[in-house]
């Protein structure tokens, strides 16, 4: 007995260690920000030779909680080194991103690795811009982009009611009764003797 006491000596002070998992805080609210649409701007930074580059740059996002999933378009980076290779290999195509979102900031980073993209960026007028910096560029590349508002669809114009004819009034004259005159019926036609046999005889 005593050995079998033993062995469920240490299974007993484990479970009575253990501590349920924390429940979630009514503190932690969902984000206020919602970033979903399309955002503009421009990204600027060091070409080669030095000389100072400003471009188009396109970000369009899918938020969910505080997380994003999204693509990032920078245009003209071909000649750019300080923008990370993996952005300028891609072109137009762009980069599928992810966007982590906590208060007024945003990690938007590359979806397969962190090291390729990373961009800190905050976010500005209540949602309506957001700045940063692209991290290990060298020189740095800064990135400024504006909320493009969602484009409503212009509402046609009701055409006014159309009036339904007025009835046209006509005098009523009464209806005429029709005569009809009897004919007479033709007379009889007496069928014509034979004038020959009448000759002959």
């Amino acid at each position: 007995m005593r050995a079998v006491l033993l062995l469920l000596m240490p299974f007993i002070v484990a479970c009575s260690t253990m501590t349920p998992p924390p429940l979630p805080s009514a503190s932690i609210a969902e984000p206020t920000l919602d970033l979903t649409g399309r955002w503009n701007g421009t990204w600027t930074g060091t070409g080669i030779f030095h000389s100072a580059r400003e471009d188009s740059v396109t970000v369009d996002l899918v938020q969910r909680g505080d997380r994003g999933l999204g693509r990032l378009v920078l245009e003209g980076t071909t000649a750019v080194e300080s923008v990370p290779e993996v952005v300028r290999y891609q072109g137009l195509n762009g980069i599928r991103v992810v966007a982590e979102i906590t208060g007024g900031k945003v990690k938007l980073r590359h979806q397969q690795d962190g090291r390729l993209f990373t961009a800190d960026l905050e976010v500005a007028e209540g949602g309506g811009r957001m700045f940063g910096m692209v991290r290990d560029s060298h020189p740095a590349v800064g990135l400024l982009l504006t909320r493009v508002e969602p484009k409503v669809a212009a509402a046609k114009p009701v055409p006014a009611p159309i009036a339904p004819p007025e009835p046209i009034q006509s005098r009523q004259e009464p209806e005429k009764e029709s005569v009809v005159a009897l004919a007479r019926p033709p007379e009889p036609v007496e069928p014509e003797k034979d004038t020959r046999a009448a000759r002959a005889s």
